[in-house]
């Protein structure tokens, strides 16, 4: 899931948004230039989110979120070209804000990727603060996979 979720999560706020749409408009305000263009960005911005990678910088979404803010500006202009003309409908403000959404949706699901891939290292950690580990790596449960056995006495109470 971390893998392809950069991709899965803002494609489910995408069909969710467009079923949305469909089910609270009429045939006649889908069937618009304005919506048609606005659904099409919508999965094209998803298709983004898929080819485009993560990127070596600070900011490791910048690419994903990077484009589908830029298609949040080209669906708010579809939006802002059909107030010019008159026929604003409540499908281009549900997609409107169905591409907001999907957007930030985007840029979470770079932060679950990249925080799966994170790793700590407890030696590293300065002398007098205590190592905070969110994950551990998988040890198998195969007994010929552990280490040694469990010694019958503590080690605190074992001569030396």
């Amino acid at each position: 899931m971390t893998r392809y979720g950069t991709t899965l999560l803002p494609l489910f706020v995408a069909l969710a948004g467009v079923f949305t749409t469909a089910a609270d408009s009429t045939t006649g305000t889908l069937l618009t230039w304005s919506t048609i263009v606005q659904a099409v960005l919508l999965f094209l911005s998803t298709g983004t989110d898929y080819w485009l990678p993560l990127v070596d910088r600070r900011w490791r979404g910048a690419a994903k979120t990077g484009a589908s803010i830029v298609f949040v500006l080209l669906s708010a202009a579809v939006t802002a070209w059909s107030v010019t003309d008159g026929h604003v409908t409540k499908a281009n403000v549900l997609l409107l804000a169905t591409a907001v959404f999907k957007a930030l949706v985007t840029e979470v699901a770079t932060w679950i990727r990249v925080d799966a891939k994170r790793g700590v290292d407890a030696t590293a950690t300065p002398e007098g603060q205590v190592p905070v580990i969110t994950t551990l790596p998988t040890i198998g449960t195969d007994e010929s996979e552990q280490s040694g056995t469990i010694p019958e006495e503590p080690r605190h109470l074992a001569e030396s």
